[in-house]
């Protein structure tokens, strides 16, 4: 069975377990053309799935449930010769665009990942982590993560409203990543040295996403070593 070949079970393997059940339904069978290799493993060309005892009714059976939750209980309905690549194909997109929706989804719902969420658009490997050494890999993605102690989380474990999570250097707006970037005057010479004018004049949430999402590697670097120093500074205050 094609669920057997992407399991690494082996035929005898998947006997065991059929056996191992308490026969309170039935399980389905699976005819499978292949050949079998040295350590037991089958190299599949084709499933056929038999009509006449394929009616499983437990949770237990995985091989079904792969099927069915993937979207291609069809295929086990119609009882059609499937070929082996094609079905693996379909069936790793299919359980790859479930885990991206469920992965999206959950930042979105995320009080905590909202802001995560402006920058990761996409489930991949950003840009950064290839471009940057380890030292600025670490601060931008501290920040990225809301992983810098801001006041706006620190607040947020102390159980605050969020419009108490004052600013301690500056008390003059809620410390957050907004804040301590483009705003708080405690920073305003760091922030003139280590931020372009463009992204300083005028600020606003497009362009702190585009700061951190678009600029070259001279740029990140420098970000990220005024968000040590941020991050240093809040500490001492603390």
């Amino acid at each position: 069975m094609f669920c057997i070949h992407i399991s690494g079970q082996k035929p005898s393997d998947y006997k065991e377990n059929v056996s191992s059940q308490n026969h309170t339904y039935k399980v389905s069978t699976v005819l499978i053309s292949s050949r079998t290799d040295s350590q037991g493993l089958c190299h599949h060309n084709s499933v056929i799935f038999m009509r006449n005892q394929v009616l499983p009714s437990s949770s237990h059976n995985v091989h079904y449930m792969l099927i069915i939750t993937t979207g291609l209980g069809y295929i086990w309905n119609s009882q059609d010769v499937v070929p082996n690549d094609w079905l693996k194909s379909i069936v790793k997109q299919s359980l790859c665009d479930q885990f991206v929706q469920s992965w999206s989804s959950s930042l979105q719902n995320s009080p905590k990942g909202q802001f995560y969420h402006m920058f990761k658009m996409d489930f991949k490997c950003e840009d950064y982590f290839l471009k940057l050494n380890t030292s600025s890999v670490f601060w931008i993605c501290k920040l990225r993560t809301s992983n810098m102690n801001f006041p706006v989380e620190t607040g947020r474990w102390s159980g605050l409203n969020r419009n108490e999570r004052k600013c301690p250097l500056c008390t003059s707006g809620i410390g957050d990543e907004m804040h301590y970037l483009f705003q708080c005057d405690f920073f305003s010479t760091y922030r003139i040295k280590y931020i372009p004018m463009y992204y300083i004049k005028y600020p606003n949430i497009e362009k702190l996403q585009g700061l951190l999402t678009y600029c070259n590697k001279r740029v990140l670097e420098n970000i990220s070593v005024f968000l040590k120093i941020i991050y240093k500074t809040l500490n001492n205050h603390r």
